[in-house]
Parts: C-alpha cells; structure tokens; sequence
C-alpha cells in the first residue's frame, strides 16, 4: 500500500503489476483504515486468494455516533464491492466521537471466512462469519486489569490525551494461529501517571499480558509477559503457529540496538 491508499502488486522482481485505489468509490463521509499503529490501532489490509479481492477497515463519519465496518474489492472490476457492517462496542457504542483519545477506532484482522475485530477500550471479542453476516460477541474478561477504559478529559488538550493513554488499559488486535487453530490477544494494563517521570519512560514501563483462546475462543490462560523487554511500539506479529515479539525496550539494561531480535512464544 501507498501514500494515494492504493494497493500495489508486485511481481517477484518487484516490478508493478496493478494498482487498486482503496478509496474509489468509497460513499461521501467513510474514508480507509489500514493501519499498525500501537498507540491508537491496527487493521490489516487482507487478500482472499478464493474470492479474488482485498479487505480493509473504513470509518463512517456521516452517521452519529461513528460507525466502522469492513470493505471488500474485488480484483475483477465486474464485481461490486461489499461492505460488512461492524457491530458497535457492547461496552461503549460511540467510541468514534472523540471521548476516548486515541483509542477511537477498532482493530481488525481476517481469517479466510472471518472478521475479527475489537475496540482498545474494552475487551470483548467480536467475530463476524463473512458467508452468514452473522456476528458473535465473546467476553474476554482480563484478570489483571480494568476491563473498560474511562473517557478522556478532553477532546482537544493533546496532554489529557497523553495521559488517557497511560491511566487505561488498551487492548490490542486479536490474531489467528493458523497451524495451532488458536486465537491470541495482548493488551497492556493502567498504569499511575506519574509526572515526575518521562511519558516515554512510563509507556516502556508498561505490563504487558497475553490470552491465549480456543477456536470456539473459550479463554486457554492469561499470563503476565517479561517486563522492560518488549517495545510496544515496534510490537510484535503472528506467523501460523507462533508469536514474535521484538526484544526492543528502552529501558532494558541489555538493549542492543544494532540487533535485530525477538522471542517466539509457541503453546
């Protein structure tokens, strides 16, 4: 994907064989999400080799309160796109408005005949089947922290934003482990804004927690990861069968940033 939000492939000599503008047609008032961004959110943008066509996040501001749902191009231009709908949080249906800071959108990400998303605000899960349109909301309660996030200060004081981002807890995008047939999700507790300290200081500083799920996504385990280790800027990824988190913390006493390492977590 490009800076025009366009989708670029690429043969394996990485010379451009088609360009798909995301935004195209796209009705007045939604515009694109694609986007990994730890501090606010990330959704993917995702290939069905069956159907032929490309999925992404959009953000509907025409409608009150904001809604979000999922848009997919086909690669044949014969074919109309689809919109899939996304059902607002069970917890807090207007996170879009502003009263959350940067934890305005969803994440999501795809299975071959799934959408899975989630807001940061609140740990439910929610699962849409492409074929039925049907969605299925499952409670994925966290045992070390609030399980809802409190609203902001304020809309506009970008400081009250800062901190908002620090005294809730954020819950990030739910991943697929194709190989094992398991969902996973991290997300990082609330932690007492300090402010004799450095926010940078205090974002590293941060817990960070996996759950681990079933297929049906009945709850495996919760467990606290290594402190002072990880970045939860640069993150971490899915391969089918593991998670790799990049060992990447400034405030680590053996920090190395010439290298490139990470630690593969598998169950």
């Amino acid at each position: 994907m490009d800076a025009t939000q366009s989708a670029l492939l690429l043969n394996g000599n990485g010379e451009l064989l088609r360009k798909v503008k995301l935004s195209s047609n796209l009705p007045s008032g939604q515009s694109v999400m694609v986007e990994r961004n730890y501090a606010t959110s990330t959704t993917d943008l995702y290939y069905d080799k069956v159907r032929h066509s490309l999925l992404f996040g959009i953000r509907n501001a025409s409608t009150h309160p904001v809604s979000f749902g999922v848009r997919e191009v086909f690669l044949s231009d014969s074919i109309p796109p689809v919109t899939y709908a996304l059902q607002p949080s069970v917890e807090i249906s207007d996170i879009g408005d502003g009263d959350y800071a940067n934890m305005n959108r969803p994440n999501i990400t795809f299975t071959s005949d799934k959408i899975l998303y989630n807001y940061p605000v609140e740990s439910h899960v929610y699962v849409m089947d492409r074929k039925s349109g049907k969605t299925e909301i499952h409670e994925a309660y966290s045992r070390f922290c609030k399980n809802k996030a409190d609203k902001c200060e304020s809309k506009e004081d970008y400081t009250k934003w800062e901190k908002h981002g620090v005294v809730n807890p954020h819950f990030y995008e739910v991943g697929y482990l194709p190989a094992r047939d398991m969902y996973i999700r991290l997300h990082v507790g609330e932690e007492e804004y300090n402010t004799s300290k450095k926010l940078n200081d205090i974002l590293a500083g941060r817990k960070l927690y996996l759950t681990v799920f079933d297929n049906q996504f009945n709850i495996l385990g919760e467990s606290e990861l290594a402190t002072k280790r990880y970045s939860l800027l640069t993150g971490w990824c899915m391969t089918s069968d593991a998670l790799l988190l990049y060992v990447d913390n400034p405030l680590s006493n053996e920090n190395k940033e010439e290298n490139f390492e990470y630690d593969e977590l598998r169950w």
